[in-house]
């Protein structure tokens, strides 16, 4: 790279530094995109080809071109636009990319450390590598199947959109070396690294899979899977569905801790949008607000972040069905869920999310399940859209398709947050068929896994009261009227079907809880 310093409008890039500048502060900006930067700053006014610029980026690295979209995005982001109002840089259809603004050059002095920032570290979009699992056996011919495998996982989380998935040929130069994570990370710029073998003993086969922080080298998860040969492409397949479903709240999780650890003034949209996360857990009144706060300063940084407007969307649900059927909530859940929905986001958590409001407010059925579809279509290892989709459908009237979503993905990710959505589907699918012991054990199971949502108290208490279960149905209402005094169950006939709506409702009368 050139030792010299690049300068347009209010920002100064020392590309070997790694550091840029804006009016005198230092701006996050990862490895890659500096490079990028350079490369297009070198010849301002000039074309750059894709091909160009992912040589200037990944030196030699296979990557796809959608890898190449993915940063110049985020680059454009942090410059925002110069007072010409166009962008710095220009997108040449089919050709690719040119600088547009001036350029001053100077020479550059000794690099200030505090400026430089990791690219792991700055990268607003979480990156992963898949390495080829190990063949832990002394059976050579199962290396087809572990680099199979590997494939299938490695097309299976690249669906997960806010997910950088190193292509497989560069996580394969790595095949048949021993190599320590933490330099996996550095070279391949990623911030999370997944590694596994294959073991085989007689006609079973074991696999070993986990996910590694590719800064710290620590354990995120881990888990190991058996299988029979005679069904091996059945194995693999079902290996690869659910270590994908696996892998995303896992790295969720991580980024959440990582978001937080960050200063205030570095927060990016997707930091904010991290930051929410955890105050939607509840799905109460008070978390949401909170969580609102975040999610809008997020749609301010980018209008059209389509994950941001689906939380956003649910947070408001939660308030209108919870907060007292405001009518301003309802309206702006609706409005959130569309802009998510209209924004041809291949997202499948945003797509569900949006979905499932849509249903549960606007009663536009069909709208709300075909998110969903299309979620599942994008994506079908998502668990989210799974567990989603399955309360979606039980709440629409279709209790044979939320019975199969509720246990695909229960069979997937067992210990995901949102468990309890499978078996309020489940329990809601039971009443609607009337089956009111099934039901009222699979929403006092939905109860244990999310004691703090209000609502599953109520529809418990609606079931036990239906298969006669007085006794056990009044604890419950009286431990829901602490959480939700203002509880009515109209609430049920704003979300739901009539057929189902009209049993809960019978349910709640029988306990005398008010309209």
């Amino acid at each position: 790279m050139s030792g010299q310093q690049l300068a347009f409008g209010p920002f100064v890039l020392d590309a070997q530094a790694g550091s840029l500048l804006c009016q005198g502060e230092p701006v996050a900006i990862s490895y890659r995109a500096v490079r990028l930067l350079a490369a297009l700053l070198e010849r301002p006014g000039q074309v750059l080809s894709k091909a160009d610029l992912i040589e200037a980026a990944w030196q030699g690295a296979s990557v796809e071109e959608g890898n190449l979209a993915v940063q110049i995005s985020a680059v454009r982001k942090l410059l925002a636009q110069p007072p010409s109002g166009r962008d710095w840089i220009a997108t040449i259809p089919r050709v690719g990319y040119r600088f547009t603004g001036p350029v001053e050059r100077s020479a550059t002095t000794a690099p200030d450390r505090a400026t430089r920032i990791q690219d792991t570290e700055a990268d607003s979009r979480p990156s992963i590598a898949v390495l080829p699992f190990s063949n832990l056996s002394d059976d050579a011919a199962q290396d087809y199947f572990a680099d199979g495998m590997v494939a299938d996982i490695i097309t299976g989380l690249s669906r997960i959109k806010w997910l950088l998935v190193i292509a497989r040929n560069s996580s394969f130069v790595y095949k048949g070396k021993s190599v320590e994570v933490r330099q996996v990370g550095r070279e391949l710029g990623v911030r999370y690294v997944l590694e596994g073998g294959v073991r085989k003993a007689g006609s079973r086969l074991r696999i070993n899979a986990e996910l590694l922080d590719a800064a710290t080298g620590t354990h995120l998860w881990a888990e190991h899977f058996d299988g029979d040969l005679m069904d091996v492409f059945e194995l693999q397949d079902a290996i690869t569905e659910k270590v994908v479903a696996v892998v995303e709240p896992s790295v969720q999780k991580s980024e959440i801790q990582r978001s937080r650890r960050k200063h205030p003034e570095n927060l990016d949209a997707y930091d904010l949008y991290l930051r929410a996360v955890p105050y939607t857990a509840s799905q109460m009144p008070a978390d949401a607000h909170v969580a609102m706060q975040y999610l809008e300063s997020a749609l301010r940084i980018d209008p059209n972040y389509a994950a941001a407007h689906a939380l956003l969307s649910w947070c408001h649900e939660w308030c209108f069905a919870r907060g007292g059927f405001s009518e301003t909530d309802k309206l702006a859940a609706i409005r959130h869920a569309r802009a998510a929905l209209a924004s041809s986001t291949d997202d499948a958590t945003a797509l569900a999310t949006a979905g499932f409001v849509t249903t549960m407010l606007s009663k536009d059925h069909a709208a709300g399940l075909a998110a969903i579809e299309r979620a599942l279509q994008q994506n079908p290892s998502c668990a989210t859209a799974m567990y989603l989709g399955s309360l979606t459908n039980a709440f629409a009237g279709r209790p044979t398709v939320a019975t199969a979503l509720a246990e695909r993905a229960l069979r997937l990710s067992p210990f995901d947050f949102l468990a309890y959505q499978a078996h309020f589907a489940l329990g809601a699918a039971a009443i609607q068929t009337e089956r009111y012991v099934d039901a009222a054990l699979h929403l006092q199971t939905a109860l244990q896994l999310n004691p703090n949502f209000s609502s599953l108290y109520f529809a418990a208490a609606a079931a036990l009261a239906m298969s006669g279960q007085l006794s056990d149905a009044n604890s419950l209402v009286r431990a829901g009227l602490q959480m939700e005094p203002m509880f009515r169950y109209r609430m049920f006939s704003e979300l739901m079907v009539s057929e189902l709506a009209d049993k809960l409702a019978a349910g709640c009368q029988r306990l005398g809880l008010p309209e």
